[in-house]
């Protein structure tokens, strides 16, 4: 007896299937493009104290355009129940919040810049409290929402994705841990002056670990 084929995914599942991929893109390209953008167009090798701090060089238009992108899709995505749609809505505004609110310039990277803005207190506490705002969110979704299933036996594969969502979550965490310890200016010293953009770029690469994961890039069922 011939089987029946199995139908063809909903296309409301494979749309956010895609939206998953392309944000977990984003992510992962996002520091390395900063510095490829600001090295062959702005004849620059200095890595900035921060992701952030592109935002002043050649390459802002990509860090503004990624993070508006990233933004939309988290808007259009909805998830299973009312806590990924709230829990995405809430990144999506704090995205834009780091885009549209750039933090103050560093007098360290003057010589990459392209841009200049007098320092603006209120500006940059709306771009800093975005930006924690949404990694700490995107940790969180990683640890709690993207975990679940409503299998009450989860096959190996649900499993595995959940030990890299876990994990993936708790390194986003232990790099905000580190990033907080940088306001002591002791620990900066010993850091060196990449620390925070070191530990910028290991928070955005598990987030888009976990989103590909997410959009079954890898360990798909």
């Amino acid at each position: 007896m011939q089987t029946k084929p199995s139908p063809p995914p909903n296309e409301m599942v494979l749309s956010y299937r895609q939206i998953r991929r392309a944000v977990g893109i984003l992510g992962l390209v996002l520091a390395p493009g900063l510095i490829l953008i600001n090295y062959f167009f702005g004849h620059c090798t200095q890595i900035q104290d921060s992701i952030s701090h592109y935002y002043y060089t050649v390459a802002g238009t990509l860090l503004v355009g990624i993070l508006c992108a990233v933004g939309l899709f988290l808007y259009t995505y909805r998830g299973v129940n009312k806590w990924d749609r709230w829990a995405s809505n809430f990144a999506a505004i704090c995205a834009f919040g780091v885009a549209f609110s750039p933090c103050n310039m560093s007098p360290a990277c003057l010589k990459c810049d392209v841009l200049h803005y007098l320092d603006n207190s209120f500006r940059n506490g709306v771009h800093l409290g975005s930006a924690v705002s949404l990694f700490v969110t995107q940790a969180l979704m990683s640890l709690f929402l993207f975990t679940k299933t409503d299998k009450e036996h989860p096959g190996p594969r649900k499993r595995a994705r959940n030990m890299i969502y876990r994990t993936c979550g708790i390194v986003m965490l232990i790099a905000m841990v580190g990033m907080l310890g940088l306001l002591n200016a002791d620990f900066q010293k010993l850091m060196g002056r990449t620390a925070l953009f070191i530990l910028e770029t290991i928070t955005l690469s598990a987030f888009g670990i976990s989103w590909l994961v997410k959009g079954e890039t890898l360990l798909k069922d």
